[in-house]
């Protein structure tokens, strides 16, 4: 069995890939709808979710971020895992983007609560309306349009 010196463990963690990560959450209505948010940093519409913090799992993540950004609080039982998607933008690099769903039940959707200082809108969309509609859109918006589920690259602006 080989075995490191400090200095080979060092170099081998110095050589390691280093992404951010982020948590996401396709939010669907009973009647199929997905929940999409308009940030006042973005020029497209995207889902609630935000960056992992530190010692955060990605399902802790996207529970919290649902919760601040758009005021639902769901149990995390209530999310299930979807897709991790690998993407590169010009501000973040390369990162990881944890996709969860979540069925919102209808009473919950008139308790929305809007994050003040970073959520600009919320709308509703169908499958049908993200193909045929004129709003700019993240990738992961189109990736639920198409029922895709898995691995997923994609390059953001």
């Amino acid at each position: 069995m080989r075995t490191f010196s400090p200095d080979d463990d060092k170099a081998l963690r110095a050589a390691l890939d280093r992404r951010v990560a982020s948590a996401a959450a396709w939010l669907e209505t009973n009647d199929g709808r997905l929940i999409i948010v308009k940030s006042d940093y973005k020029q497209y519409w995207s889902l609630p979710g935000g960056l992992i913090d530190a010692g955060e799992t990605p399902l802790q993540a996207v529970r919290r971020e649902v919760a601040e950004e758009i005021g639902i609080d769901l149990p995390v039982e209530s999310f299930e895992f979807r897709m991790v998607i690998s993407r590169v933008s010009s501000n973040l690099g390369m990162s990881y983007q944890f996709v969860f769903r979540a069925t919102i039940a209808d009473n919950l959707l008139d308790t929305t609560r809007l994050q003040e200082d970073e959520i600009k809108e919320l709308a509703y969309v169908s499958r049908e309306e993200v193909h045929h509609n004129d709003r700019d859109f993240a990738e992961v918006i189109y990736a639920w349009a198409a029922s895709q589920t898995g691995y997923a690259e994609h390059r953001l602006p």
